[in-house]
């Protein structure tokens, strides 16, 4: 394993630190580490395997970085809210390997864990909560699928937008081939399967896992004119693909949202995203939680990262829900408000009652990362928790 390090000019602000880790993984292949210090200047050092020569490394890092964080003094995200929580005796260290020790969450896979005991109970109590809280907005229930048509990101943007982070499924080609040579793979497998030999659809997938609640709603008013704003919700568990930024609880694969979803005319959908930064403010505030809302951005591939941050920012399409972690100093979105604008209505051919496209705008709260913010501001014993508000019984 080799280290390469480089300078950038700094300090970078945090989330633009945030933005490099995740990216830098894409540069090439056989990087296992990305490190981005807060000093001036902000110092980069990554690991790998050394499959490529420092001096080419160097070069597609230093332009990748660039593309990252330009324009990142320009506009930085703004807080818009503080909670104001005061917490008595937060946990002193990283509550994971305690959930760990304790059987209440074990890993799975990278990025993916079983839940038990209080922790999975929390995340139930609270999405109950959430959901009863959302029905005050005059919501819908419906239930949405985790494995979509490609046709669906392709037509909304994701794909190739967020490609890097999708989760494409593949099945065996029908044949008695395939089923031999997956047979004699598992044979030799040890933990792991090489299936490269193995014929699939690996080539063409047919089916993508959902990355965000929302997606495969707006296809299911394609071609509409809506006689006035459309307000559901749903909780489902997407998926991200995040390489080496996958984290324990903080950054995973699979997680469970939910979600509350507006389509409608321009005016009905911006007053209701006024009443969404509100209520996700009030949320922070009545669940206990320690934390900001504030302007934010989603991530893009390298070469969009920056424009799209810049645009995000100084229009306020989106806000993130953030929660402190005390045991480190960190923070930790928990949940976010967005407004897409007329993209998904113009994307979907669906328009509002005049005739405009469409507007539609959702609010999301990621129930793993909530409940990862209570255990860390308010520790393990359940009895402490502002579990009132939850809806989950003390003492459990």
């Amino acid at each position: 394993m080799t280290s390469l390090r480089f300078e950038l000019p700094g300090p970078l602000p945090a989330d633009v630190r945030d933005l490099l880790r995740g990216h830098l993984y894409w540069v090439a292949p056989g990087i296992s580490r990305v490190a981005v210090s807060d000093g001036d200047p902000a110092e980069v050092v990554v690991a790998h395997d050394g499959g490529i020569g420092d001096g080419e490394l160097l070069a597609l890092f230093g332009k990748a970085a660039r593309d990252v964080v330009a324009g990142a003094a320009a506009f930085a995200p703004k807080v818009v809210g503080h909670s104001g929580v005061v917490l008595a005796a937060p946990m002193p260290d990283d509550p994971l390997p305690h959930l760990v020790e304790r059987g209440w969450a074990r890993e799975e896979a990278s990025g993916s864990f079983t839940y038990g005991g209080p922790l999975a109970g929390a995340m139930e109590a609270l999405d109950a909560t959430l959901r009863r809280r959302i029905a005050a907005f005059g919501a819908a229930d419906i239930l949405l699928p985790s494995l979509l048509s490609p046709a669906t990101l392709l037509t909304s943007g994701s794909l190739p937008s967020a490609g890097a982070s999708a989760n494409y499924v593949f099945h065996l080609q029908e044949s008695v081939t395939a089923t031999e040579r997956l047979a004699a793979a598992c044979a030799e497998a040890d933990g792991r399967l090489e299936m490269s030999s193995v014929p699939s659809t690996s080539g063409s997938p047919d089916t993508v896992l959902t990355p965000a609640v929302c997606q495969p709603f707006y296809r299911t008013l394609a071609g509409r004119t809506l006689d006035g704003p459309l307000l559901v919700t749903a909780r489902a568990t997407c998926y991200r693909y995040e390489s080496g930024a996958t984290q324990g609880l903080r950054r995973l694969r699979e997680f469970r949202v939910r979600e509350l979803v507006c389509v409608g005319p321009e005016e009905d959908v911006l007053a209701l995203r006024e009443r969404l930064l509100d209520f996700a403010l009030l949320s922070l505030r009545e669940l206990g939680i320690l934390g900001t809302v504030r302007t934010a951005y989603d991530p893009f591939f390298i070469d969009t990262a920056a424009r799209m941050r810049m645009y995000q920012l100084a229009f306020g399409l989106k806000h993130e829900l953030v929660a402190a972690l005390p045991f480190d100093g960190s923070e930790l979105a928990v949940g976010s408000v967005n407004h897409h604008g007329d993209h998904f209505g113009r994307a979907w051919g669906v328009r509002a009652q005049d005739g405009r496209w469409a507007h539609s705008c959702c609010m999301g709260f990621g129930l793993e990362r909530w409940a990862y913010a209570l255990l860390a501001q308010y520790g393990l014993d359940s009895r402490r928790w502002p579990t009132a508000a939850w809806g989950y019984p003390h003492g459990s």
